[in-house]
């Protein structure tokens, strides 16, 4: 079984490191993007299996490109995070129906080991290898 290719999509450098060292030894090939256009600059170029993406990217938000994957990707898992639990709920609410959508608070403590158990309940499709 082939590993997923992943996108994280978040602006916060030390989260970026974090999730990297989470997902290093679970992915195939492994992207980052810190923008909106970035990650579409990204996504232009290649399908990604498994995206973390972020809900504030600087002065921006994510919402279009999660408007575009959940047209576009079908069976592609997206794990979205955010400390705005406002925002967290609306697009909760918005794209309640992807079956392969996780949404994790990054207020919460335990929001690492929720994207961990988000990324295991998609195992069935993807060998995620060792955990970090």
């Amino acid at each position: 079984m082939k590993r997923p290719n992943t996108l994280i999509i978040e602006d916060n450098l030390f989260l970026v490191k974090v999730l990297r060292n989470l997902l290093l030894y679970q992915s195939g090939r492994l992207e980052f993007a810190k923008t909106r256009d970035e990650a579409n600059d990204i996504l232009g170029r290649g399908s990604f299996d498994l995206v973390l993406s972020d809900f504030h990217l600087g002065d921006q938000n994510s919402l279009p490109i999660l408007e575009n994957l959940s047209k576009t990707q079908t069976k592609q898992m997206l794990v979205f995070m955010s400390s705005d639990t406002e925002a967290l709920q609306s697009v909760k609410a918005k794209f309640s129906t992807n079956k392969f959508w996780a949404f994790v608070n990054k207020n919460e403590s335990d929001w690492l080991v929720q994207i961990q158990e988000a990324i295991s309940s998609f195992k069935g499709n993807y060998d995620f290898g060792k955990t970090a």
